[in-house]
C-alpha cells in the first residue's frame, strides 16, 4: 500500500480505512476509527498534514487485522529461504573441497613457498566453505598465507577476525605509504584524494594501536581505491556474545570513517559487557542527492553485506551463537532492505534509524532477520523531500509492522537526519536491544 499521494486521495483512503475498521474491529477500535477523518478536520488544517494523521490513525485501528495472513506466508518464505541458503552453503563447501583435492593430484602450480594460490577460495565464496578450508590448513600454511599473501586473506569472510586483522594491518601500512607519496604531488593528490585518505588512515591506525584501556580494534577490510571502503570492529565479533553491524548511508567514504568509529566506541561503552560494534562500509555509498535515488548502490552492496553477516556466524566461537544486531542509517536502511529481500541478512534483530525508505513491504518480509525496530526523528528532513516515496515503503508507518523506538532529539530538520548515533536515547535503544540476548 502506498500512502504518499495527494491530500484528497489520502483523505479518501483514511475514510475507507476508518469504514473498514468500524466493520472489523471491536467497540473501542470502532470508536478510534470513527474520529479519524471528519470533514471539519480536513477543512481546519493543511490537507497533507491532517490526511496523513487520519491515515495513521485509521491504520492503527486496523493493525490487528493487517498481517494475519501475510505473516504466515512470510514465515513460509523465511523457511524456504533458510533451506535454500543451507543448500547453497553445503554445495559451496563440497565444491571447495573438490578443488583442493584436484590440486593435490593435478600438479597445480605453487608459489615460491609451496602454496597453491589458485586453490584459495574466491572472495565471493560462501563463508562456511572458506572457514572449512581455513581449518584444514596447518599452522605453517596459515602463517605463510598471512605474511606472503595478505591481500588474499584480509578480505575473506570466513577467515577468523584476528587473522584478517593481521593481514589488513599490512595492507593499511602499504596504502598509507602509497598515498603519502601521492600527497606530495598536487596532481596525484587531487586525482586520488590522498590528503583526506591519509588523514583517515592515520586515525584508523591510531585506533588500532590505542592503549590497552580501550577495547581492542580489528581491521577486517581496507581499500583506499575511489571513495574507499572500510570494515573495522571495536571488540572481536568472533568471541563477543553480542555484536552490532552498522551500515552507514549517503556521503559515507573512507575520509568520514574516523567519526563513525568514534560512534562505534560510544555504542560499545554504553552496551552490555561483551559487545563488539563493527562499522561496515563495505560498499560504495551514494555521494550526494544526485545519487541517493539510485538503487544500484544498494543492489551492488547486497552480496557483500549478506556474505559478511554469514561470515560472522561461520567464525563465531560463542556457544549457541552470538546475538547479532544489524544497525542501519539513511541509505544504509535501503541497502539493508534490498539485501534482506534478495539474499537475506543473518541477524537476530535489525534497527533502522532515519530510513529514507525500503523496497520491502513489511518487517516480516526481511529474510534472515528476526525483530525489526525503527526510529525516526519528528522533523527528519528526509521525510519531506521524496526519498521515502521513491523507495516505496516508509518503515516508520504502521503497515510495516516494526517496533517504533523513541528518539530524544527535537530540533533542526537537517540535523534531525544526522543526529541518530549521537542521540543518547538511540544509544540507549541499541543497548536495550542487545540486552535481549538470552
Amino acid at each position: 500500500m502506498h500512502y504518499y499521494v495527494e491530500p484528497e486521495g489520502m483523505s479518501k483512503g483514511a475514510r475507507d480505512l476508518a469504514s473498514a475498521a468500524a466493520e472489523l474491529g471491536p467497540a473501542d477500535e470502532k470508536q478510534a476509527a470513527a474520529g479519524t477523518a471528519s470533514d471539519a478536520d480536513f477543512g481546519r488544517l493543511p490537507g497533507a498534514a491532517v490526511a496523513g494523521a487520519a491515515v495513521r490513525s485509521a491504520l492503527a485501528a486496523l493493525q490487528p487485522f493487517l498481517h494475519t495472513e501475510s505473516a504466515q506466508l512470510e514465515r513460509l518464505s523465511e523457511d524456504v529461504h533458510d533451506a535454500a541458503r543451507r543448500y547453497r552453503s553445503a554445495d559451496a563447501r563440497t565444491s571447495q573441497l573438490y578443488r583442493e583435492l584436484l590440486a593435490e593430484t593435478d600438479g597445480v602450480p605453487r608459489d615460491g613457498l609451496g602454496l597453491a594460490v589458485t586453490t584459495l577460495p574466491a572472495p565471493n565464496t560462501d563463508p562456511h566453505a572458506v572457514n572449512d578450508w581455513w581449518e584444514r590448513r596447518d599452522a605453517d600454511a596459515r602463517e605463510r598465507m598471512v605474511t606472503t599473501h595478505p591481500e588474499l586473506i584480509g578480505g575473506l569472510d570466513g577467515v577468523p577476525v584476528e587473522v584478517r586483522d593481521r593481514a589488513n594491518r599490512v595492507l593499511l601500512d602499504r596504502a598509507l605509504a602509497e598515498h603519502r607519496l601521492y600527497r606530495e604531488n598536487p596532481e596525484l593528490d587531487v586525482m586520488h584524494g590522498s590528503t583526506g585518505k591519509v588523514a583517515a588512515m592515520e586515525a584508523i591506525q591510531a585506533r588500532l594501536t590505542a592503549p590497552g584501556d580501550r577495547p581492542p580494534a580489528y581491521l577486517l577490510k581496507i581499500d583506499p581505491a575511489d571513495d574507499g571502503q572500510l570494515i573495522m570492529s571495536i571488540g572481536n565479533p568472533d568471541t563477543a556474545p553480542r555484536t552490532v553491524t552498522y551500515v552507514p548511508g549517503m556521503t559515507s567514504d573512507l575520509a568520514t570513517t574516523p567519526a563513525m568509529l568514534e560512534r562505534m566506541d560510544a555504542v560499545v561503552a554504553q552496551a552490555p559487557p561483551g559487545t563488539a560494534a563493527t562499522l561496515w562500509l563495505g560498499y560504495d555509498a551514494p555521494d550526494g542527492l544526485g545519487e541517493v535515488f539510485r538503487r544500484s548502490f544498494a543492489e551492488a552492496a547486497a552480496e557483500p553485506l549478506s556474505r559478511f553477516a554469514d561470515g560472522l556466524r561461520a567464525t563465531g566461537t560463542v556457544p549457541g551463537g552470538s546475538y547479532n544486531l544489524l544497525l542501519a542509517h539513511s541509505y544504509g536502511t535501503t541497502t539493508y532492505g534490498v539485501t534482506s529481500s534478495t539474499l537475506g541478512v543473518d541477524a537476530n534483530a535489525a534497527y533502522l534509524v532515519g530510513s529514507i525508505g525500503t523496497t520491502v513491504q513489511s518487517g516480516n518480509a526481511m529474510l534472515g532477520t528476526g525483530d525489526v525496530n525503527i526510529s525516526t526523528t519528528r522533523y527528519d528532513v528526509a521525510h519531506g523531500v521524496g526519498y521515502v516515496e521513491y523507495y516505496n515503503v516508509d518503515p516508520s508507518r504502521i503497515p510495516f509492522n516494526a517496533v517504533v523506538l523513541p528518539v530524544g532529539y527535537i530540533g533542526d530538520p537537517v540535523e534531525s537526519h544526522k543526529i541518530y548515533l549521537r542521540d543518547p536515547q538511540v544509544i540507549a535503544n541499541i543497548s536495550r536491544l542487545l540486552s535481549q540476548r538470552p
